[in-house]
């Protein structure tokens, strides 16, 4: 369980930093919206031509065999619950409970990219 909590702490720090990269990119937008106004708007907006759609595959996280508890699965749910790249997590043949079902489905309510769970 120690690596899960690792895990889930390194999932929890990739997400803060990609929601601060978003704010980041979100503020120079303004920005440069600000300035193309007060320039009285004339000529395309800075930024805005044409750029190619970025299409993005989630990811499978496999967790398989990896001797995880429902306290282990519990830290892992919260930080999954805020990582919405990841669309498929691989739970077999862990020390998985009964106890574990709040947890899998807080999972999957706070986080509708996750399609597939395989805790079998």
């Amino acid at each position: 369980d120690a690596g899960i909590k690792a895990l889930s702490r390194t999932l929890q720090a990739t997400v803060a930093r990609q929601n601060q990269l978003k704010d980041a990119e979100q503020q120079q937008q303004a920005k440069r919206f600000d300035a193309w106004h007060e320039s009285g708007g004339q000529g395309p907006l800075p930024g805005s031509a044409a750029q190619p759609a970025v299409t993005s595959k989630g990811c499978v996280l496999n967790v398989a065999f990896n001797n995880i508890s429902d306290r282990g699965l519990k830290h892992l749910a919260v930080a999954l619950a805020k990582c919405h790249n990841i669309t498929e997590v691989d739970l077999r043949g862990n020390r998985l409970t009964k106890k574990s079902i709040p947890f899998l489905a807080d999972l999957l309510m706070y986080n509708n990219k996750i399609v597939a769970v395989d805790a079998s």
